[in-house]
């Protein structure tokens, strides 16, 4: 080899060794390693720190929940339906005892209150007032006395009524029925079972049926009776 050979060949190995150098550098500066930390680093700052804002957490129920939430929101801020209805009459506390449902229509000097046959008359529900007397009156003589206006009732009117009830407390009797409009007298007979007195009130339905209260209450001499205003 020529002294020019030698020379040409020691500028080309410079030169590789050069040109690998700077690769290498270069490779290290754009891939540093993951898990290269600086003992003289400074802790990144939080959220809170930096004054960033955390990511509002949304609350998303389900719809059972919705529903439950409306009815918890609604209870706080609705009072309740019973006591926006201060008029509505709760015949089971009229009527806790058979001596109570008596003195409710009648008093003690044996004068017929007003406001009780009111009351009676006007309610939208019989059944409520009859289920309430039927609750009190088990006691011997308004068991005979409903035992016997049944009697009579399924003598007299069986053919022409339906749908009826009966309910005793003393000399107290409740009835209701389903009958003939136009029998209205005939069925006022109804207090022929003993001696009593009887108030009846009669409506037609949608079928033109004759919807039928009574009041019968017991008395040995009718013409006596007095009814004591409100």
């Amino acid at each position: 080899m020529t002294k020019k050979a030698l020379f040409l060949f020691s500028i080309v190995i410079f030169f590789l060794v050069v040109s690998v150098s700077y690769i290498l550098q270069k490779q290290d500066f754009i891939f540093p390693p993951a898990n290269k930390f600086s003992a003289t680093s400074e802790p990144v700052p939080s959220e809170l720190e930096s004054g960033k804002k955390p990511p509002e957490e949304k609350l998303i129920l389900m719809p059972d929940e919705v529903a439950e939430l409306a009815k918890n929101q609604t209870s706080e801020q609705t009072p309740l339906a019973e006591s926006t209805n201060q008029n509505v009459i709760k015949w089971e506390d009229s009527f806790y005892s058979t001596e109570s449902a008596e003195a409710y229509f009648v008093n003690e000097e044996g004068e017929l209150l007003k406001s009780g046959l009111d009351s009676f008359f006007k309610a939208k529900d019989l059944d409520e007032i009859l289920d309430a007397m039927d609750k009190v009156g088990t006691n011997e003589k308004s068991v005979s006395r409903k035992n016997k206006l049944k009697d009579y009732f399924y003598k007299e009117f069986a053919a022409t009524a339906y749908s009826e009830r009966f309910s005793c407390a003393n000399k107290i009797c409740a009835v209701t029925f389903i009958g003939d409009p136009e029998a209205t007298e005939r069925y006022q007979n109804l207090a022929q079972f003993s001696e009593n007195y009887i108030f009846t009130k009669s409506t037609v339905n949608e079928y033109g049926e004759g919807v039928y209260k009574m009041l019968v209450i017991e008395t040995e001499d009718a013409s006596s009776l007095t009814v004591k205003p409100n």
